[in-house]
């Protein structure tokens, strides 16, 4: 079946076109195939949206997270030492600037030999030790070559290692004075 059509535009005669039922099909079937490209890619691009907004909000979150433990971090004067299996050893955070001997420069803190006395940095060492291969955690205190006072407390969890030192006081420095 067939269908003609005739075209005028201003009385003058364009060309006439005829229309076959496979044709209208199939200009359906590209219209349909179209409608349905645009819809698809409508729904992914709403998706990507979305997903780009939950992932902001994450982000920010997760900022908002790191400057809240940054800040509960450098609250107390403090050197924390963080071993992570894998990686490299990093100074987490030194504030702590008031014990004498104490070195300011973070790759000095790590040459524990040079800066506390014998008997500390023996201790240090070997509770290290266990904290590395038990996961022995331990709390000691410490005496610098400069008459220093502190405590390092070690602790493990799932692969990584803590220490952290801190300048002492109250019954912990009477303590250690009576040792002494």
């Amino acid at each position: 079946r067939r269908s003609s059509a005739l075209s005028f535009v201003d009385g003058h005669h364009i060309g006439s076109v005829e229309f076959d039922l496979r044709h209208i099909w199939l200009i359906l079937a590209i219209a349909g195939g179209g409608i349905g490209a645009i819809a698809i890619i409508w729904r992914m691009g709403s998706v990507a949206r979305r997903e780009a907004r939950t992932a902001k909000a994450e982000s920010v979150q997760l900022r908002r997270n790191l400057a809240a433990a940054d800040a509960i971090i450098r609250a107390e004067p403090q050197v924390l030492v963080f071993w992570e299996q894998g990686q490299a050893v990093r100074i987490v955070s030194h504030t702590l600037t008031s014990v004498p001997g104490l070195p300011e420069h973070h790759a000095e803190i790590l040459r524990f030999g040079q800066w506390l006395e014998n008997a500390s940095a023996h201790s240090l060492k070997s509770s290290l030790d266990k904290l590395f291969v038990n996961g022995r955690s331990f709390s000691i205190i410490l005496k610098t070559i400069a008459g220093g006072i502190i405590e390092a407390e070690g602790r493990a969890a799932g692969g990584r290692a803590v220490l952290r030192l801190k300048d002492i006081s109250g019954y912990k420095l009477e303590i250690a004075r009576i040792e002494d």
